[in-house]
C-alpha cells in the first residue's frame, strides 16, 4: 500500500484538466480510517506538469481521508496551474509532509505554494523543506519571497 522510491521523467505534461502530478494526479483514501494510514517515501518528479487548476510535483489533489506523509520527497519540474503547489497541489486534512526538496518554478494564479496550498488544514504539517536558489514562486503574476515564505511555513 505504500510508494517507495519512484520517480517521474515524463519530460512535459500539459493537461487541460484538474488533479494533475507527476506521481499521483488524483488521491482519495477515505474509507478504512486513521488506522490505515499511507506513506510515500522518497518519491520524486523531474517533469514539467501545466494543468488548468490543482497541478502538483508529486500529488496533484487529494481529498481528506486518512493519514498522509510524503517523506523525503523531491520536486525538479516547473509547476503552473491556476493552484500550484511544488510537492502538493491542494490536499485535504490529514497530510504530512516530512522532508522536501524543491528545485522548481512554481506558477499559480489563486493558490501557490512551494509545499503544499492546503497544508494549514486539520492534523496537516510540513517539516523539513527545501527549495534551491534557482527556484521561484509566482502568485497571480507576482513573483513572491520564498525567504519569507519558508520561514513561516516551517514554524
Amino acid at each position: 500500500k505504500d510508494l517507495t522510491d519512484i520517480s517521474s521523467q515524463i519530460g512535459t505534461l500539459t493537461v487541460g484538466g484538474t488533479g494533475v502530478a507527476g506521481i499521483v494526479g488524483y488521491y482519495n483514501h477515505t474509507n478504512a480510517g486513521s488506522s490505515n494510514p499511507i506513506t510515500m517515501e522518497g518519491v520524486s518528479n523531474f517533469g514539467k506538469i501545466e494543468g488548468s487548476d490543482l497541478v502538483g510535483g508529486i500529488i496533484g489533489y487529494r481529498q481528506s481521508g486518512d493519514y498522509l506523509t510524503l517523506k523525503n520527497v523531491a520536486n525538479y519540474g516547473d509547476i503552473s496551474a491556476e493552484r500550484a503547489g511544488g510537492i502538493v497541489g491542494s490536499s485535504g486534512n490529514n497530510t504530512i509532509i516530512d522532508g522536501a526538496f524543491i528545485s522548481a518554478n512554481v506558477i499559480g494564479e489563486f493558490e501557490a505554494s512551494l509545499t503544499n496550498p492546503g497544508r494549514k488544514n486539520t492534523n496537516s504539517a510540513v517539516n523539513r523543506a527545501f527549495y534551491d536558489a534557482n527556484s521561484t514562486l509566482t502568485l497571480g503574476g507576482e513573483q513572491k519571497d520564498i525567504t519569507l515564505i519558508m520561514k513561516k511555513l516551517q514554524r
